[in-house]
Order: structure tokens, then C-alpha cells, then sequence
């Protein structure tokens, strides 16, 4: 969802993306990415603070996801980065104006094992030759499916494994995470955000004995909230500070 909630992008068939506003009685339904740009499997679409920019996954050669974004005047997408290794998710890291600052997860297949990398990626809306991206964490065989920093950057929220994480980042010459101990643990974990005021994590996870997906809101020293549940629940967004909560998208 747009930052100001205005409308709703969505993927359809793996290779266009559209928009539409949030009324489910809306006809304005408009292409943002059509098919005839050749993209293929696009996923994790992520909005700059500004509302200017669409970041995400997509492929444009089969096999070789990268990171793109399209400018919302119009124009065709764009490679944002491409850094030897295959990302598998992205968000926004912090809201700078005019700046794109990212969270990309990325995974590298080495030798025997599989290393998962949380980078920050730090370029100006027209810089041409940005710096290589930071290191923030890795882990080893441990896949890394979703990440989302609060809104002062201070703790993180991942999906490691399957398992929720939320704790806080050593950026030094080890980059580790320290867990959170008021969180409480949970498993089958798809996808990660933050409440606004980073009162809480929203989550999408599939509860023990059931089958279904919840959406869950997860706060620190108190048990899950439900939110939603569905056979086919894949992603989560809480967007728009509202007074006593916020706009809530499942998809």
C-alpha cells in the first residue's frame, strides 16, 4: 500500500503489477508494470517513503532474480541492484527524501553451505554508481525470508528460519543479531512489519495444528493477536497511522 494509503499494488500472474484504491467498489484498477516488460516471478513490492518510487523482486532473465523499481509518473522498470547474489527479499530501511534506503536479503550458495546476507543498499533517486551495500547480519544455512526495521532503525524484525527474531543489530566486525527476550517466540513466520511507533510486529505465520495462515500482531511481554486467517494467506501490511491503529492489508 501506498505510504498515505491512497491505493493498493498488487502482482498478477508472476508478471505485471497493478494498482486500484482501497474501496473494494473501485474501477480504477490501472497497470503499473504490464507483461509486455518481460518481467518474470515478481514479488516483495515495497513503496519509498515519498510514494514516488515501487521497489521490488523480479526476474528478467530466468533464474536471475534482481532488484527493481519503477518511477510512479510512469516510465519503464529499472535495475536498482545487482550484486553477484540472488535476492529473495526487500524493504525499506529508512526514510531518507530523495534517497533509496533498502533492506535487501540476499543468498549466496557456497561450497557446502548457503550464506543468507541482511545488506543495507544506500542510493540517491538519480545516482548512477552508488556504493556497494553494507552488511548488517548474516546467517548460515538459516534462510532469511523477510526483514523490517523500526522506525528509528533501532530493532529488527526477521524471519529466520521460520522462527520470529526481533532484536537488535551489532554492525561491527562480527554483524549479529541479539534477540529480544519480550518476544515471544513463534514458528512458521512468512512475512515481517512493523506496527507504526514500533509498538509491535504484524506477522504472517502458520499457527501449530492448523493448517491455515494467521495474521498476527505480536507485541512485547503479550500473547499473538489474531487478525486473520486463511488457507492461502501470504503477506502482511500495516500501513497509515490511524488514531488507537492503523490500516491492515492481508493477501
Amino acid at each position: 500500500m501506498q505510504p498515505d494509503g491512497s491505493a493498493i499494488a498488487f502482482v498478477r500472474g508472476g508478471n505485471s503489477i497493478w494498482m486500484k484504491t482501497p474501496e473494494a467498489a473501485d474501477t480504477s484498477l490501472h497497470v503499473v508494470v504490464p507483461a509486455s516488460q518481460l518481467l518474470t516471478n515478481i514479488h516483495a513490492l515495497t513503496f519509498s517513503p515519498d510514494g514516488a518510487y515501487l521497489v521490488f523482486i523480479a526476474e528478467s532473465q530466468p533464474g536471475v532474480p534482481i532488484v527493481m523499481y519503477v518511477n510512479m509518473t510512469g516510465g519503464i522498470s529499472q535495475t536498482l541492484y545487482m550484486y553477484g547474489t540472488t535476492p529473495v527479499a526487500v524493504s525499506w530501511y529508512h526514510p531518507l527524501p530523495g534517497r533509496f534506503e533498502l533492506l535487501v536479503v540476499s543468498k549466496q550458495v557456497l561450497s557446502v553451505d548457503t550464506e543468507y546476507t541482511v545488506s543495507h543498499f544506500s542510493a540517491g533517486y538519480y545516482e548512477t554508481a552508488p556504493p556497494p551495500p553494507t552488511t548488517l547480519f548474516t546467517t548460515m544455512n538459516q534462510p532469511i525470508t523477510a526483514v523490517a526495521y523500526n522506525d528509528d532503525t533501532s530493532q529488527v524484525a526477521c524471519a529466520i528460519a521460520g522462527t520470529l527474531f526481533v532484536g537488535t543489530v551489532n554492525e561491527g566486525a562480527s554483524p549479529a543479531i541479539t534477540q529480544n527476550a519480550g518476544f515471544p517466540a513463534l514458528n512458521g513466520v512468512q512475512s515481517v512489519t512493523w506496527l507504526p511507533y514500533s509498538t509491535g510486529v504484524g506477522v504472517c505465520a502458520t499457527l501449530p495444528g492448523d493448517g491455515a495462515t494467521s495474521a498476527l500482531i505480536v507485541q512485547p511481554n503479550a500473547n499473538p493477536a489474531l487478525l486473520a486467517n486463511a488457507q492461502h494467506l501470504g503477506d502482511l501490511d500495516l500501513t497509515v497511522p490511524l488514531a488507537g491503529g492503523a490500516h491492515v492489508i492481508v493477501q
